[in-house]
């Protein structure tokens, strides 16, 4: 599996890599799911989602059947972004992770994802 890594710096950088996603994903007719850490965060992007990007609606929908798709756990679609602070071993998903910037814990989490799918990644 060789993930997607996005740098991101702060919040509002996350949330425009997130709103990039979803429209992108969309627009090639593809499904995303956003894979959130906790119930807090997906009440926040579904929110966030009715707003952003401005002056479209993206579809999307929390553990339900939509082209964009926030959940707590694994569902299928054809591209994954990562939110959680653990690496996905799954290899049915294109896979984005953020490589996180935005403080010395979240850059550890990512150094440890990023060494994760370096291990995982089948030797030719």
């Amino acid at each position: 599996m060789n993930p997607l890594f996005i740098e991101v710096r702060n919040n509002a950088e996350k949330l425009k890599v997130i709103a990039e996603a979803a429209l992108s994903t969309w627009r090639a007719g593809q499904t995303l799911l956003i894979l959130a850490p906790n119930a807090e965060t997906l009440t926040y992007l579904d929110a966030f989602l009715w707003k952003e990007p401005a002056g479209r609606f993206l579809p999307h929908a929390i553990d339900q059947g939509a082209p964009i798709l926030l959940s707590l756990t694994l569902q299928k679609a054809d591209v994954l972004l990562n939110l959680t602070p653990e690496p996905i071993s799954s290899p049915d998903y294109r896979l984005i992770e953020l490589w996180d910037d935005s403080h010395p814990d979240k850059r550890l989490q990512s150094q440890k994802k990023k060494q994760f799918y370096a291990l995982t990644e089948p030797k030719s």
